[in-house]
């Protein structure tokens, strides 16, 4: 802000220092033929200072105090006073606050070269103006589009973390319900949140806008329909500023609050990785991790040094993953903690991978994503995670999609396979071997890495051994399911395991959660409801199977299922149905 944008003859201005910085404020009011509109200077304690400065009276701030309701008052301070001035000026009705500042802070002499390097900041309420003209440790970047829903439970969420030193900007997207309004109210009550409105241009042009405009040391984003644990943010910056790392995550809920349902998410062959600072020689493990972008906080110059923005194309979807390889190929130190802070919400009809619509957009942001990563210097022979990646997101992508795309996105798959495959042959097991001969990887986190590529290698073969048939069964495996669930009277899933939990979520993503009767447990049976689903004793006699369907909820070849099975045989259930017909060839996150 200049010298000019402050209003000329309407009212006079304080100036809140008398040391350096106010005589570089001085001369730029001078030099703007407006010096006579400084009516006074105002010091703490005058400790010896003059009592006048360039003809101008020096007062000492306890006696101006209640003289200020129609004055600008501008600190010309260094940063550290500015804040202690700050607090002293919360409670003292004035006509507006403003702050010299130097975008580098970094005074030097008043001489003229130097002046042009500063400018003056300004906000018309107090208390924003307060929160502004502090650096914030952390910003909060929002992006907003048609949230009404869930919005207040996320605002409320941010304005009550323990860490207070943050800013939220939240960028609406051109919502067309009620969340612009909701933003505006939460802005108008906390100086610390700021709502930039924008028309229509998607989720990665939001959060670039939202990035751009954060002045905090560290970048945060929080998606406008989850919510986060109060002390997220301090625990968070607290780890980064401890490891001066250039990430830190969190772990997360996966969240159902609709059927009171809330899911870990933690990554077991990563247990002897979590809570420890990881470095460029560990980025192998960067990627076992739980992949998001919202559980953690970035360090913004960290960012800005690599050009690491999201993609930006209209009315995409999953701009989030294009974000997470760069910041995993470029990250030099990093940490991920096993505090469970971000609750990610599943019940939400509108996110994006509940829709079935959209086939191409995950291998585009996958294509742009290589583009962008050669652009910013990594070698094509070290991307062999991002080929990986691209080939687990294309099935998971032919799974979620529509069964009339399908047919329509496999002919991609095919032609990425042969450009991408051999990296689930050629890669994992020189490789992997060679970090367990060299003691850097333990034995459980090699098997388990090279179970993962072996594991989509197989699925590769089967479905390049011939795509149509493939894909055709696919489509037909699933009616059947779906058929099979609608006709049972009820459905009993077998066990309460983490398969027979993800088969009951596959089963909520078809719409048929209310066809599910109860749970089986065959154990000792510690809760008497998941999900708000009864859990029974394998032989409890509210337990009819008469016309009703049994889900095994074991993989095959395993004790548990062998048990189950015994358990259905005594139970004369004759309608089975096995977990893998369901894992198999429906969409699934884990």
């Amino acid at each position: 802000m200049s010298i000019g944008q402050i209003d000329s003859g309407k009212v006079h201005s304080v100036v809140y220092g008398a040391g350096k910085y106010a005589e570089i404020l001085y001369h730029r009011f001078e030099l703007a033929g407006r010096s006579d509109e400084i009516a006074y200077f105002l010091v703490s304690d005058l400790n010896g200072t003059d009592a006048t400065l360039h003809g101008k009276s020096i007062f000492v701030f306890d006696e101006k105090k209640n003289d200020l309701a129609d004055k600008n008052v501008i600190i010309a301070m260094s940063e550290r006073q500015s804040c202690a001035v700050l607090e002293s000026l919360r409670e003292v009705p004035v006509l507006s606050l403003m702050v010299m500042s130097s975008e580098e802070n970094r005074f030097r002499n008043a001489d003229l070269k130097v002046l042009e390097t500063y400018s003056l900041c300004a906000v018309r309420e107090k208390d924003s103006f307060y929160n502004r003209c502090i650096v914030p440790r952390v910003s909060i970047v929002v992006p907003v589009y048609n949230s009404q829903k869930f919005l207040k439970q996320c605002m409320d969420s941010l304005v009550s973390q323990t860490l207070h030193d943050i800013e939220v900007i939240c960028v609406d997207d051109g919502s067309t319900d009620e969340s612009s309004k909701i933003l505006d109210d939460y802005a108008s009550r906390d100086g610390r949140i700021r709502v930039i409105h924008k028309s229509n241009s998607g989720y990665g042009n939001s959060i670039n806008v939202g990035a751009k405009a954060a002045r905090g040391k560290y970048i945060g984003i929080v998606e406008s329909d989850d919510y986060v644990a109060r002390n997220m943010f301090e625990r968070l910056y607290l780890a980064a500023e401890e490891n001066d790392l250039d990430m830190v995550k969190a772990e997360c809920y996966f969240c159902w609050d609709n059927i009171n349902y809330r899911l870990p998410r933690h990554v077991t062959k990563m247990n002897a990785y979590y809570n420890q600072v990881l470095t460029d020689a560990d980025r192998d493990l960067f990627f076992g991790f739980f992949m998001n972008t919202w559980s953690g906080i970035y360090r913004r110059n960290f960012l800005e040094e690599y050009g690491i923005v999201h993609h930006e194309t209209p009315g995409a979807s999953f701009q989030d993953n294009g974000f997470w390889l760069q910041t995993m190929f470029h990250a030099q130190k990093a940490m991920w903690l096993t505090d469970k802070l971000y609750y990610y919400r599943q019940d939400n009809e509108n996110a994006s991978v509940r829709g079935d619509a959209k086939a191409y957009e995950m291998s585009d942001e996958f294509n742009w994503a290589e583009e962008k990563l050669g652009k910013q210097g990594v070698e094509s022979a070290n991307r062999y995670y991002l080929d990986y990646f691209r080939l687990l997101r294309n099935k998971g992508n032919l799974l979620r999609i529509s069964d009339e795309k399908k047919r329509e996105f496999y002919p991609r798959m095919v032609d990425d396979y042969k450009k991408y495959g051999v990296v689930l042959s050629d890669y994992p097991s020189d490789a992997i071997n060679q970090l367990f001969q060299s003691h850097k990887r333990n034995r459980d986190w090699c098997n388990m890495e090279l179970l993962a590529f072996k594991s989509l290698e197989g699925w590769y073969k089967g479905f390049m051994s011939d795509p149509d048939l493939f894909v055709q069964r696919i489509i037909e495996n699933k009616k059947q399911v779906v058929s099979r669930i609608e006709q049972a009277k009820r459905v009993y899933i077998v066990g309460t395991n983490p398969l027979a939990q993800r088969v009951m979520r596959i089963i909520y993503n078809m719409g048929l959660f209310s066809r599910i009767a109860a749970f089986i447990g065959c154990g000792v049976i510690e809760d008497s409801c998941l999900a708000t689903i009864p859990v029974l004793s394998a032989y409890d006699p509210d337990i009819d199977l008469d016309g009703s369907l049994a889900i095994v909820g074991a993989d095959r070849n395993t004790t548990d299922y062998q048990r189950y099975v015994q358990i259905l045989d005594v139970l004369k259930a004759e309608n089975r149905m096995e977990s893998e017909d369901i894992t198999d060839n429906f969409y699934w996150i884990f």
